[in-house]
């Protein structure tokens, strides 16, 4: 059964309220609802934006993993924004993060392993540049800002990089 949008985004919500629960639960303190939205597309599953308590979740790849992402990708994305308020210098996957995710009932991993196949990935054109030392791809904005002046320079060997 094909799930719509709206079914998709009231059950994200539910799946959010009740691991806010257990997070109230195991802090003793309440955390605000994240805004939840639809609009990340490729690769990632999910991302949590903590200045606009926000968590952006791939549409696809919830529906086509949608028991899977309820239990990893949703919690995954709750607890840096938890972590954040808990502990704000704390490393994206880091121990304060790992934490949270236990005490939230999900995994600790920090990838997910979802086809992404039919998830709408950017197929970038990269250019090859070179330094002294190596080659390296650039994408096709960095590439024109070098063509129209922007100096980049390699970390290792301080030479400019240049169009090949």
């Amino acid at each position: 059964m094909e799930r719509t949008e709206q079914e998709l985004m009231a059950e994200a919500c539910a799946t959010m309220r009740m691991y806010l629960d257990k997070a109230h639960a195991g802090y003793g303190r309440r955390f605000d609802m994240p805004h939840i939205n639809f609009n990340l597309r490729g690769r990632t599953a999910g991302k949590a934006f903590y200045s606009y308590n926000e968590i952006r979740l791939n549409l696809v790849l919830f529906r086509e993993n949608f028991e899977d992402f309820k239990a990893r990708t949703i919690p995954h994305e709750l607890a840096h924004i938890i972590t954040h308020i808990l502990y704000p210098h704390a490393k994206a996957h880091g121990r304060e993060w790992k934490s949270v995710m236990r005490k939230l009932g999900g995994p600790t991993t920090r990838c997910h392993s979802y086809d992404i196949s039919n998830s709408a990935v950017s197929v970038r054109k990269c250019y090859t540049v070179r330094c002294d030392c190596r080659t390296y791809q650039f994408t096709s904005i960095r590439y024109k800002r070098m063509l129209n002046g922007t100096t980049y320079t390699c970390r290792k060997c301080r030479s400019a990089v240049r169009a090949i």
